[in-house]
């Protein structure tokens, strides 16, 4: 493909607040920042946000029973019917490409239209009943991702060692595999403002003189949060480590495969 392309996105996973939605946010954002040239037309199923309205964008706003946000978790599911809303807007536009940043809110599009599937680990098969517990979950999430990577002309990830892990337990030729780096928000950078740094951890309920151990990121089981906290119980046991506290920052009650802390007890 040559010249300027008319591609389509699946937009859904925009609104989502793990990693795949800020990496959809970030990406999506850029792309649609410096256009090159290029038209995009996101499918949506919400109402679209500020940063989507572009003279270059079309948006298609597709009626669901449930958005992905609310669906495309472990223990829920997509309705037929919404999957084929999505075939039918997307499969009816004139569109050279098609791009889905997680393929946990893939869907079948026409097969002349050639689909490039975002997979950002294969941790849900490495870890299976950690992320899916259910029977039902299982099937589902199987089913979806031997579609997805079937019909995929080609196949994204974030890292190497995403690369990696999706050979070994997705058995996908790393040929056809490319790794797209991702990029911290301009939100992250050092902060070395004494004063500023105080009020942080007072605002927080931190103290102010001792020295943290942070994690942040999903608090789900796979993460494996029980062996981070039994690790840091020895490592305190063992002594020399009367200064330092564990943070655990991230939300028990976002969107997860599976409820967050099941596993996680202190």
């Amino acid at each position: 493909m040559t010249g300027h392309l008319s591609i389509g996105v699946d937009a859904t996973t925009w609104w989502n607040k793990r990693g795949f939605g800020r990496f959809t946010r970030g990406q999506l954002g850029a792309m649609l920042d410096d256009p090159r040239g290029h038209r995009f037309v996101l499918f949506v199923d919400q109402e679209p946000v500020d940063e989507m309205i572009r003279p270059n964008v079309d948006i298609v706003r597709v009626e669901t029973s449930a958005t992905v946000t609310d669906s495309a978790v472990a223990d829920g599911s997509r309705s037929v019917g919404d999957l084929l809303s999505f075939r039918r807007e997307a499969s009816s536009r004139p569109l050279d490409v098609f791009w889905f940043p997680a393929v946990y809110s893939w869907y079948p599009v026409s097969g002349r239209i050639p689909t490039v599937v975002t997979f950002h680990d294969a941790i849900a098969e490495h870890f299976t009943r950690l992320v899916l517990p259910t029977l039902r979950g299982r099937l589902f999430w199987n089913l979806k991702v031997w579609l997805a990577k079937r019909s995929a002309r080609h196949i994204a990830t974030v890292s190497e060692a995403a690369r990696e892990e999706i050979v070994r337990y997705l058995h996908i030729p790393r040929r056809k595999i490319s790794v797209i780096l991702e990029a911290a928000d301009e939100q992250f950078h050092p902060i070395t403002d004494e004063q500023e740094l105080r009020a942080a951890r007072s605002n927080l309920g931190l103290p102010l003189d001792r020295r943290l151990l942070l994690y942040v990121g999903g608090l789900a089981p796979h993460k494996n949060l029980a062996g981070l906290i039994e690790g840091f119980a020895r490592a305190i046991g063992n002594g020399g480590l009367d200064d330092l506290d564990l943070v655990l920052a991230g939300d028990p009650k976002g969107a997860a495969f599976t409820p967050m802390l099941r596993n996680c007890a202190p």
